[in-house]
């Protein structure tokens, strides 16, 4: 029988941990630090100053910035009050950040301080986005616009919308290679099926608890930073939040704020074992290394192993599944090498991978088809795109993912 979820819903995950671990530290970056009692009140007050503004159920609200710790109480907060937020990949050109902003219908931006500018511009050619308002370090022009919107509410309590799992909670937009990026319309259900198993649930690898501390680097824009954050809070964990991937920042961390938890990829990996400090810190809190967007090269893993002393996992994931489909485990990682290492791994438990043929039909293991995969983590399909959707996801609820490969007889899965 499945494991309920301790969450179904983003406007739970808040409220829950505050009563649980009031003054633990929930979120903290070089300039903040919000712990879990605090990120329940932002979490109740942005969502009271959103509705106050005329955000109603359903209407988008982007994020463009670069990772702030705020993002996690806009993103609980826009949950409680029904909408749905759409973290924009600020790395883009502006007009691609013009299309995204423009096919969303975002009615409100809210934007970091190297993007006010870009956002106003954008704003004045749609007239959907109503505002633009500034999340600048520390949070003056943010925390005002809060306070406007409880002050404007009154006394009166803001009716929040009856909430619903199967209602859309995230709006991601993905970076295909050719034509237009396609917003992946993820639901409150879908992000937290996996994030907020309990602990004994949990694949060995990936159980954490309110002991543990995670380092967000990976981008808010990605499902990987969105993703990880959220696991953070459903663990009652500490998250801390990072803008960007800086070894000396990173190695910091791991000394002195006690990280045991890291989602990065290979080629950071290897750009902390060029660190001259890489071989004189203590990694003993961290017991696996989560990795993935490639898999790890032998000699990389091998030195890795030897510095960091830690299991390494890979992750296969795509923003339409809401993240990891399969992983590779530590017991999987041999440093004299082997098969299963050029593998994506198995699928996690509740996650079903067939490979097609262009007909549609399962192959057997060994040929190589369209990977395929069924879950609860599905995305709601692709934003007012019925025919993308429609060829996306096959009637019985498999997505149909447009990468190349094949199963085994042992079921690892293969990319090629």
């Amino acid at each position: 029988m499945p494991v309920k979820p301790l969450f179904s819903h983003l406007s739970e995950v808040a409220p829950a941990q505050a009563a649980l671990h009031g003054d633990k530290v929930a979120l903290k970056s070089p300039y903040v630090t919000i712990t879990y009692a605090e990120l329940a009140d932002q979490v109740d007050r942005i969502a009271t100053a959103l509705i106050a503004s005329g955000v109603r159920a359903g209407d988008r609200i982007a994020f463009l910035s670069r990772n702030l710790p705020e993002y996690y109480a806009l993103l609980l907060g826009a949950g409680m009050a029904g909408a749905v937020i759409v973290p924009v990949n600020w790395r883009l050109a502006a007009p691609e950040v013009d299309y995204i902003l423009g096919d969303s219908g975002a009615v409100l931006v809210f934007a970091g301080e190297d993007f006010v500018d870009t956002a106003r511009d954008i704003a004045e050619r749609h007239p959907a986005l109503r505002e633009v308002v500034a999340m600048d370090q520390p949070m003056g022009r943010f925390a005002q616009w809060v306070e406007a919107g409880v002050a404007k509410a009154g006394d009166e309590p803001v009716r929040l919308p009856d909430p619903s799992p199967d209602d859309v909670a995230a709006q991601i937009y993905t970076s295909g290679t050719t034509g237009r990026p396609k917003g992946a319309m993820l639901s409150h259900r879908a992000l937290l099926a996996f994030r907020s198993l309990p602990v004994e649930a949990q694949p060995e690898w990936n159980r954490w608890t309110d002991d543990d501390v995670s380092l967000i680097v990976m981008p808010q824009f990605h499902i990987g930073g969105t993703g990880f954050g959220l696991q953070t809070l459903c663990a009652g964990a500490t998250g801390l939040v990072m803008q960007d991937f800086e070894p000396d920042a990173v190695l910091d961390a791991i000394e002195h704020d006690r990280v045991s938890k890291i989602f990065t990829v290979p080629a950071a990996m290897q750009m902390l074992l060029r660190n001259l400090r890489a071989r004189s810190i203590d990694y003993s809190r961290i017991r696996t290394m989560i990795y993935g967007a490639s898999p790890i090269p032998l000699d990389l893993l091998r030195e890795a192993m030897e510095v960091f002393g830690c299991g390494f996992v890979q992750q296969y994931g795509m923003t339409e599944m809401c993240g990891t489909i399969c992983a590779l485990p530590p017991e999987d990682h041999d440093p004299a090498g082997n098969t299963r290492m050029g593998s994506a791994g198995k699928p996690l438990a509740g996650v079903s991978v067939h490979i097609l043929d262009p007909e549609g039909k399962p192959l057997p293991p060994g040929d190589v088809g369209e990977v395929a995969i069924h879950s609860v983590t599905c995305m709601a399909g692709y934003w007012n795109l019925p025919e993308a959707t429609a060829e996306a996801i096959t009637p019985d609820g498999y997505l149909r993912s447009g990468d190349a490969g094949y199963l085994d007889k042992n079921g690892y899965l293969f990319v090629v």
